[in-house]
């Protein structure tokens, strides 16, 4: 047991300098294994301390109506985001070719901060950052461009979501009355 123990720290550790967030282990809970204790340490050791891509847009996602529709979601496991890391989201997409008002909304545990993309066939790119500023407590800003104009940034006020427990991250978009957007590119990552 103590040659696979350490045969599979050496392969975790390997993981962790060329991939970023380890996946926790699957199986059965057994208390008499070791599988609690070594995803805690993944969590604890590995993850909340090495930064890296959390997740990408596996293709792209087309929008239309009022309603508005999560194209990508993301769950930050309890207690994986420390005083002064990030969590940030790039994202870029294109219009049709309608005037109408588009948003682009991201979600933080129910928090969400807003950007409005309006161009007739415009390409947009808008970012998001939380930073975690002490215990369960976060600022936040979303900003961007669309075309070749600056978006006018948006610092949320700050909030108080539990980093404790898991924390549901969302890419949302609203089409407006009519016509269509098209998220091409989203990545989502932590900032140690």
């Amino acid at each position: 047991m103590r040659k696979f123990l350490v045969a599979f720290a050496l392969t975790l550790a390997a993981g962790a300098a060329l991939a970023g967030n380890v996946p926790l282990m699957s199986g059965p809970w057994d208390p008499g294994n070791a599988l609690g204790t070594i995803n805690a340490w993944i969590n604890g050791s590995l993850n909340s301390s090495t930064g890296g891509v959390a997740a990408n847009l596996p293709a792209p996602v087309t929008t239309g109506g009022a309603t508005i529709e999560t194209d990508m979601q993301y769950t930050i496991a309890g207690n994986a985001l420390a005083t002064g890391n990030n969590f940030r989201i790039v994202a870029n997409g294109v219009n049709d070719g309608t005037a109408d008002a588009r948003t682009v909304t991201f979600s933080f545990g129910g928090q969400t901060c807003a950007l409005t993309v309006t161009g007739t066939s415009a390409t947009w790119q808008v970012t998001f950052l939380v930073t975690e500023t002490g215990a369960s407590t976060q600022t936040s800003a979303c900003w961007g461009q669309q075309g070749t104009s600056a978006l006018a940034p948006v610092q949320a006020t700050n909030w108080a979501v539990d980093n404790t427990a898991p924390i549901a991250v969302l890419v949302r978009q609203t089409a407006a009355t009519a016509g269509t957007m098209t998220l091409n590119q989203a990545t989502m990552s932590f900032e140690r």
